[in-house]
């Protein structure tokens, strides 16, 4: 009789251990969760901010202003005269700086004139005079900040022929994403 009534425990015990076991793995979920997560791709925004100045209205305009590039006139330029066209820049990143990189620069008649380009702060004929930093080949703007480009213009030599007074020039500057 105590054998049996030991075997009913057993049985019972084994029963209500098994039921557990079965419940458990009846009740039990493993949650695997894979995936990927890619970035916009995009341009860096470092722009104009549509704010210039010109030194002398009378022989020099900005023309064809857009977010990166605008167009330089002059004329009438006077020996030893120079002109000082100005555009700000902006970066509208929130968290990376814009580092120049491969400037490319050309001048057909550097003869005649010099035609140079400086980075620097503020906008001349405003509160904020310019202040020279450095050339445009090597300069960044931090996130959400501006810079100003002067390129100043000078006839440096009396042109003789026809063909000696008007020149070609540009300023190409990459600007990269950088920490």
């Amino acid at each position: 009789m105590k054998n049996h009534r030991n075997f009913k425990f057993l049985i019972t015990f084994g029963f209500i251990f098994f039921l557990s076991i079965g419940y458990a793995v009846v009740n039990s979920v493993s949650l695997t969760v894979t995936g990927n997560a890619q970035s916009q791709n995009y341009n860096l925004k470092v722009q104009t901010s549509g704010n210039t100045y010109v030194s002398n209205t009378n022989k020099g305009k900005i023309k064809n202003l857009t977010a990166d590039k605008f167009d330089i006139e002059v004329n009438d330029l006077e020996l030893n005269e120079t002109i000082y066209f100005e555009v700000e820049l902006v970066n509208n990143e929130t968290d990376v700086t814009a580092t120049s990189a491969n400037e490319t620069f050309s001048n057909q008649l550097s003869e005649y004139f010099d035609v140079d380009c400086r980075i620097g702060e503020g906008l001349s004929g405003t509160s904020q005079s310019f202040l020279i930093e450095g050339y445009c080949d090597n300069f960044v703007i931090p996130p959400g900040g501006k810079k100003t480009a002067r390129i100043s213009i000078s006839l440096i030599k009396t042109p003789i022929t026809e063909e000696e007074t008007t020149t070609a020039f540009s300023f190409i500057v990459d600007m990269i994403p950088s920490n």
